[in-house]
């Protein structure tokens, strides 16, 4: 994700985490660290296992997550289990399996 335009003045967002920590972020600012340094930053093993590491992405997430609310910084879901739809058996050949870098 790219922000095109920074609002002016730059307006900060405060993203609490529920367990007493907290990050302010300007607006617009959703990217907190590059991927490509904190590969570098893993130890040789540890990038080896990510090389070799496959994710499994949810069936239909935008289906599947619809109830589910944001957070007023919207940086995270608010939901659980009660406002998940199922999806059924039938329908998850939808499921993605990706490399994880």
């Amino acid at each position: 994700m790219r922000c095109v335009e920074a609002p002016s003045p730059p307006r900060e967002c405060e993203a609490d985490y529920g367990d007493g920590a907290t990050l302010s972020c300007a607006a617009g600012s959703t990217a907190f660290c590059s991927g490509a340094v904190a590969f570098e930053l893993l130890t040789e093993q540890e990038q080896d296992t990510a090389l070799r590491t496959t994710v499994v992405y949810a069936a239909h997430p935008f289906k599947r997550f619809a109830g589910c609310g944001m957070t007023r910084d919207g940086l995270r879901c608010v939901g659980g289990v009660e406002v998940e739809c199922t999806i059924g058996d039938n329908e998850r050949a939808g499921q993605l399996r990706l490399p994880l870098v």
